[in-house]
């Protein structure tokens, strides 16, 4: 008898003690994960500002120095700041060190959460429970506040809106729900786009809203994706302009309206 047929009764034990053991690094990492976003949530609400290390005199409080300012206050306070300012890396660089180390903070915090609900996104799909992982990528979402956090939300959202077109031959409804993912990140680019500086860079959201649009025969509204993608100044598949496909719709589109007056024609 081979010596490796003496091995086959070991096979299966080892097979069941490995997966065990990945089952429990797993819920390690997600215990791990879930303590990180629990200790952000508590310093935020009991969160009391640094003060910068220099000799420069501190500005005197607007409360009593008797009182302590409480969380809310303090939340109040730095929004004001913030909604007031411009946005992208010179508007962080006129922020007191007192406000970044908040901000910087607050940024973490997002990052946390927007990473931990795409966990649970994944895990929902798999279970295709397409109603539960919507609520908890609009939850997600619109925590992060939306005059900040553009780069954060982006990313999140088309990360997201690949799972659910990956699952369009499995379940419909998965690609009106990622339609409407789409939108949402359509909405955000103008964030994105003045927090980043950036333009004329691949955007995936309106690519796939417009084929799935055009998919749905519904050219005209194809079209009216082409003209926001373009007024945003984002790029197409293999960084194309927006253009292209616009002219190859208006095409379609056309052709279209010639074979339903035609249609209509025989009718009469």
């Amino acid at each position: 008898m081979p010596f490796w047929m003496y091995l086959l009764p070991f096979v299966w034990p080892a097979f069941i003690i490995v997966v065990l053991a990945l089952k429990a690094l797993q819920k390690r990492k997600d215990a791990l994960e879930k303590q990180k976003i629990e200790e952000y949530i508590q310093k935020k609400k009991l969160y009391q500002p640094s003060v910068e290390p220099t000799t420069q005199p501190s500005v005197e409080p607007s409360v009593e120095p008797s009182v302590e300012p409480t969380a809310n206050v303090l939340e109040d306070k730095y929004m004001k700041i913030w909604e007031e300012l411009p946005f992208g890396e010179k508007a962080y660089a006129t922020l007191t060190y007192e406000e970044r180390v908040k901000f910087d903070e607050w940024r973490q915090y997002t990052t946390l959460s927007l990473d931990n609900a795409r966990e649970r996104v994944i895990k929902l799909l798999l279970k295709q429970d397409l109603d539960k992982a919507i609520e908890v990528v609009v939850s997600a979402y619109t925590e992060a506040h939306q005059l900040f956090f553009a780069v954060e939300r982006h990313f999140f959202i088309t990360d997201i809106i690949d799972k659910f077109y990956a699952m369009r031959d499995v379940n419909p409804r998965a690609v009106d729900l990622c339609l409407g993912l789409c939108e949402i990140d359509i909405m955000n680019l103008k964030y994105f786009i003045e927090e980043t500086g950036r333009s004329e860079f691949y955007a995936i959201s309106p690519t796939r809203s417009a084929i799935i649009l055009e998919k749905k025969g519904k050219i005209d509204e194809a079209i009216e994706i082409c003209n926001k993608a373009i007024e945003l100044g984002v790029l197409d598949t293999n960084m194309n302009p927006f253009e292209i496909r616009k002219a190859r719709l208006e095409k379609r589109l056309e052709k279209q309206k010639q074979k339903e007056q035609k249609e209509q024609i025989r009718k009469e």
